[in-house]
């Protein structure tokens, strides 16, 4: 009972504060403004991802696949390490 009670005052208290006649209108233009934005935020966010994940079904045929790297840090970490990769395959093990 108490939850269920708790609910009806947030849902009372939220109604006043959109509905208020002085102020209830700006506050109801802020409340749509960004909820547009956080969906055009999470639409752009599944593109990437569609994008990403189309990138990867056609590299996946490539004997090595692409990875898309945003630093540069990152772009020299793969490549060390596909160097290392390809120093483990080969015959000839070099010590160092």
């Amino acid at each position: 009972m108490a939850p269920l009670l708790l609910f009806g005052t947030a849902l009372g208290g939220a109604a006043m504060y959109l509905l208020d006649p002085d102020r209830g209108r700006p506050r109801r233009a802020l409340l749509r403004d960004q909820a547009v934005k956080a969906t055009s935020n999470v639409k752009d966010v599944l593109d990437a991802g569609v994008r990403d994940l189309a990138g990867c079904v056609r590299s996946s045929s490539d004997a090595r696949p692409r990875m898309t790297c945003w630093s540069s840090a990152c772009a020299q970490s793969l490549d060390d390490m596909s160097d290392t990769q390809e120093r483990s395959k080969s015959p000839h093990q070099t010590v160092t």
